[in-house]
């Protein structure tokens, strides 16, 4: 009975885990509207895309989702301001994998 009770909180578990994701994108998507148009904000903004998409499917998409949240955190240490948002995403997926 535990095994069942295992695979089918499984899928939930990858849910939550995904909720997490798509939560610390839009946390760093408003940290970043609050910033001027600059060079940062529109790649931290197509980062966050790149990490929306593929959370369709994160398995085939691992690496989709760790460049771009590699990306996210190098503007995070290049913008105080987006560094505690930055961070949140790229803690989010690495708990994704």
């Amino acid at each position: 009975m535990s095994n069942v009770r295992q695979s089918v909180s499984q899928p939930l578990g990858n849910d939550q885990v995904v909720a997490e994701v798509r939560a610390s994108l839009t946390e760093f998507r408003d940290a970043l509207y609050r910033l001027e148009a600059d060079e940062n904000r529109d790649a931290g903004l197509r980062a966050a895309d790149r990490i929306e998409r593929a959370l369709g499917n994160p398995a085939d998409q691992r690496d989709t989702i760790e460049g771009a949240a590699d990306t996210i955190g190098v503007i995070g240490r290049t913008v105080a301001a987006l560094a505690g948002a930055a961070t949140a995403v790229q803690q989010a997926v690495a708990a994704l994998f």
